[in-house]
């Protein structure tokens, strides 16, 4: 029986470790099935949610993963008759990773700005400039910022992971000390 894939190009959509994720025994990755509907591409973020699936954006206070394959890729879901996992894999943003990828909401991106995931619209699953350390779950912190990747030519943002959760408390108590003697 024949597949009911189409051939994509790989290099549309792409995460790609830049440093901190060469030895696959070690480093911090997740890999889990993605939630029944969902349509998320390599570079997105998705996070984990109760039922222990995928879902593309970020909730409140949850650990984001940058994941490496798409919802159609052939590992994930293959022609038909292929046995395949039918999971995804990920870097978790704790890892202390270096990374890149095409998912990221145009913007000018300069060194040391904090990163969150779009939330909910057209653009959830991708990275964004965070409004502020701890006023927003941030999730990375621009590196080299925006570049033209060699082989395919798309454009990549780079970042380092963090995992900095959303506090309010310290948000309003921070900009508050920062002004003190």
């Amino acid at each position: 029986m024949p597949g009911t894939q189409e051939i994509v190009n790989e290099f549309d959509h792409q995460l790609q470790p830049v440093k901190g994720w060469f030895d696959v025994t070690v480093s911090l990755d997740k890999d889990g099935k993605l939630k029944a509907g969902e349509t998320p591409v390599a570079g997105m973020s998705v996070y984990m949610d109760a039922n222990k699936e995928f879902v593309p954006g970020l909730e409140d206070g949850a650990m984001a993963v940058f994941i490496r394959q798409a919802h159609d890729s052939f590992d994930v879901d293959g022609p038909v008759g292929n046995i395949i996992s039918q999971k995804m894999s990920g870097l978790v943003v704790s890892g202390g990773f270096e990374i890149a990828t095409t998912e990221y909401i145009s913007d000018t991106y300069a060194p040391n700005e904090p990163l969150t995931v779009q939330k909910t619209g057209a653009d959830r699953g991708k990275v964004r400039k965070a409004t502020g350390l701890y006023e927003e779950d941030v999730v990375g912190i621009v590196s080299d910022g925006i570049f033209q990747e060699d082989m395919s030519k798309k454009n990549m943002l780079q970042f380092w992971t963090v995992y900095l959760p959303a506090n309010p408390l310290n948000a309003s108590s921070s900009s508050s000390s920062s002004s003190a003697p």
